[in-house]
């Protein structure tokens, strides 16, 4: 499962995260049932699968439909960008994190 973060709202994320904050799984955009719910972005290629995406514009970030018939959308858990805490301060670590899991890992800046 992809962990990349998100740019602002998350409008213009891409990735491949398909899970949410509650761990329930992504419905396919090109579901029958979200097609009933007719959004323009839905014409292109990014909403092709099953990921999170925010295609509202909504300040909590990206988004999807799920499988649950209790709970029919839900927020994806991906992390916006400027909001990831390192853990490692210091000139010789980078201010980019990845995120695994729930641990972030920094990497060293390579020494030239």
């Amino acid at each position: 499962e992809s962990k990349e973060c998100y740019q602002g709202n998350g409008q213009s994320y891409r990735g491949t995260s398909s899970t949410t904050i509650t761990g329930k799984k992504c419905q396919p955009w090109s579901s029958m049932a979200v097609i009933t719910k007719v959004w323009e972005a839905l014409h292109t290629p990014a909403f092709c699968f099953q990921y999170c995406r925010n295609p509202d514009g909504d300040v909590n970030g990206p988004w999807c439909y799920t499988m649950s018939p209790r709970k029919l959308f839900d927020y994806c858990d991906v992390p916006q960008c400027g909001k990831l805490l390192s853990f490692l301060e210091g000139d010789d670590f980078s201010d980019k994190c990845s995120v695994i899991s729930p641990i972030q890992i920094c990497k060293r800046k390579a020494l030239s």
